[in-house]
This record gives structure tokens, sequence and C-alpha cells, in this order.
């Protein structure tokens, strides 16, 4: 049959097919997804009845959007398990919004842009619904075959462990360009795949072009930074791409997207263009302004209460620098101080919080794109002695004695 013919029903609220479940779940999730983010009542706008074919095929290694419907291959158990993770069905269907909005053409570029959405928009499901759960990684959850972790990475396209590696760099290493594959729509994803990870998460690095680049994220909190990724990703698949899309196209569909999100010349706006660069999509700006983070630069070991100096180096011409602190390996950063001149360093009072995954960052107030990060985590340890001292007395009028006692906690030797 064409269509699926047969419904999962059971005669109570125990459901036995666990396939059917997480399916249903995932399309749920996905549905919740589009209405209460992106306020779009399923794939069409218009309340599209989402239908989902699971155990399609005998073993069948693969998931697929066809004929107004996704269906779900149980997987062969070697490489793969049932193709009925979050992200996997979310990606499916994600290929029904696009087919209702962009209708970007299942072949080379164009198919490339239409795989990557989906597995942007799997990647996003994933994060709102299971957010502790989340990652980068496309089917982690599926597949088994030994030495690989995942079916393709967001952010490292290239990486040797996943089944299918992809290029960062647009025509770059890994780029495919033969007919199989559709023309490459699932390796020639990995550019868009990176440029979204690169706007959300920011990252620098020199690629296969050989042009060194710096990516600051949309925002320094990484939900705030998601959200801003996802809404410039919707409105550019919903508002500006068409049936036959190339990459250059996605490069000015969203840099439209942000600019009607976010203003002409905002840091969205110059944060997408870095990205693309970096991808080796379009023309880039040359910039002299750098940063380069000298203390603490990795490895260190701070006392939270006592004051310590951050140090960095600069080129170009950068006024004013912003300094920021994160305590979890840079999933979210603390304000440390804004708008301080550049004079290569700032001094303040660490704050007391235990943690071994402590970063600094510093960025050019004026364009976060310019910014260096402390090159590894260091420690700040919280200080766990507690002193003080009680007078007999809280004022006197007249000469008298006065006696202190020591209400300390740990503290045994003590001077005045």
């Amino acid at each position: 049959p064409s269509t699926p013919d047969i419904d999962v029903t059971s005669p109570n609220t125990f459901f036995g097919d666990p396939n059917a479940v997480a399916v249903h779940y995932a399309v749920t999730q996905f549905y919740d997804y589009l209405l209460n983010v992106h306020d779009r009542n399923s794939i069409d706008g218009n309340g599209y009845k989402l239908k989902a074919w699971v155990h399609y095929w005998q073993n069948w290694n693969n998931a697929g959007w066809v004929s107004g419907h996704a269906i779900f291959g149980d997987g062969d158990n070697s490489t793969y398990t049932a193709f009925t993770s979050l992200d996997i069905v979310a990606h499916e269907f994600a290929h029904g919004l696009t087919m209702r909005t962009a209708k970007l053409k299942y072949w080379g570029e164009s198919g490339a842009l239409n795989e990557g959405f989906s597995d942007i928009f799997g990647t996003l499901v994933e994060f709102y619904a299971e957010p502790a759960c989340a990652d980068w990684l496309i089917g982690e959850d599926i597949v088994i075959q030994n030495g690989k972790i995942a079916s393709r990475s967001m952010s490292n396209p290239k990486d040797a462990n996943v089944l299918n590696p992809g290029p960062n760099t647009y025509k770059g290493e890994n780029w495919h360009f033969g007919g199989g594959d559709q023309g490459g729509v699932h390796t020639n994803s990995g550019v868009l795949n990176y440029w979204f990870y690169l706007i959300v998460n920011g990252g620098n690095g020199t690629n296969d072009n050989d042009f060194p680049y710096s990516v600051a994220p949309l925002d320094n909190n990484a939900n705030v930074s998601r959200n801003k990724a996802a809404a410039i990703a919707f409105r550019s698949l919903t508002e500006y791409l068409s049936i036959f899309s190339q990459y250059a196209d996605a490069r000015a569909a969203t840099i439209n997207a942000a600019e009607d999100l976010y203003g002409e010349n905002s840091n969205e706006v110059n944060i997408v263009r870095d990205a693309w660069c970096a991808v080796g999509v379009g023309s880039c700006l040359q910039n002299d302004n750098g940063l380069t983070i000298s203390t603490p630069n990795g490895g260190e070991t701070w006392q939270g209460g006592s004051n310590k100096v951050v140090t960095w180096g600069s080129t170009g011409n950068i006024a004013q620098i912003d300094v920021v602190l994160s305590i979890n390996g840079g999933a979210s950063w603390q304000s440390v101080v804004t708008a301080t001149n550049n004079d290569g360093a700032y001094g303040f009072v660490v704050p007391n919080m235990a943690t071994t995954q402590a970063l600094i960052r510093v960025s050019d107030s004026n364009d976060a794109t310019v910014y260096d990060v402390s090159d590894a985590v260091f420690t700040i340890e919280a200080c766990n002695v507690i002193s003080g001292f009680e007078s007999s007395a809280n004022e006197t009028c007249v000469p008298q004695s006065l006696d202190f006692t020591n209400t300390s906690v740990n503290a045994t030797a003590y001077e005045w």
C-alpha cells in the first residue's frame, strides 16, 4: 500500500508496540514545538494531520517522507536499531514542513539544504522536548555499529566516528560531487549543519579554504542563542527559500531573516554572515581586530573571593571590552564587566563558586564577533571557612572594655 492502512490500537491505555509508541511521542513533540515556538499549527499552518507508518519494510535501515506522511524502518539490528528516536522522527516530519513552505527540490544543493533543515529542526525538537539529553548528533540513539556514535554530527561534520562524515566547508573535504545519494544530499548538508551550530555556539578555526574564522554565538546565553538561531532558520525556510535554492540563496535568505528579526547591521546579522564565511559561502569581510586571552588560559586554580586579573592582547582598533565568566564549560555566561577600557587587563573579585569548568571570554564591546575564550577550563575553589567575631556590646558611649568571642567555623588561629 502507498499509505498506512493499519492503525495501532489497544483496548486500554497500554500499547504493546514500542516503535509505534516512540514515534507517536516524537510526533506530538514535533507538533508542540512548531505551535509553541513558531506559532505554526502543524506543517501547513492549518492543522495538517501528521501520519506515521512504522515497521516499514523488513529490517529497513532508513526513514523517509513520502506522499504526505512519514515512514520508519525497524533497522537491521547490526548498524541501526529502529528509526524511532526523537530527532529522527522530527527530522522526517520537518521534510513535510519544507515541502509545504520552500519546497526545496531533493537533489544537489537544494536537496542538501532540505536535509540540513531537517537536521536543524530535528535537533531543535530534541532540545525543546528533552534538553537534558539533547546534543548535536543525528541518530545517536539508533546507531549501534561498533565504533560509530551517530549517523551525522552537526558540531563536527567531518567526525570519522559517525557513519556519514560530511564537509564543514562548501565544496571542501568530504564534499560529494557525484550523482549518488541524490547528488549528495545527506553528505553536503554538513555545511548548513555546521553553519547553524556556529551561530548557536560560536567557534573558531581555519576552514578548508585556509581562511581563519572566529564566530560569536548569537547570545551568551545558550538557550537564547539557540532560540534566535531557530527563528532565523524558520523564517528563512518559510519566507525566503524556494524550490531550486542553492547555498548562496540560503546565505541571502538567512541574512534577510536576521535583518527582519533583529535589524540591519545588528550583531545577529553580522554573526550570520561570519558563520557563512566560516563554512566558505559568500564573501568575507576582513577585520583586523582581534583578541587573545593570556590569563586565565586553562589549568589555573583561582580561589573564590580572591582578587584576580584577566589579561589579554589585542590587534586593530578595539576601544572597549566586555568580560564574561562561565562556570559550566561555556554552557552559560555571567557578566564580569561591560565596556571597560581596552587596557589589556581587568581585575575583579572571583565569585565564591566551586567549579572545575571555568572559562573566561573577552569580546569587543562594539562587535561581538571579535572575541577570545580561554583555551581550556580552569578551576575555582570556593571558600569553606567562615570566620567572624561577636562583641559583648554593639556600641559604647564611655570608655569600657569589650570582649570578642570567636564565632568562626573551622578557624582556630587568628590575630588582632
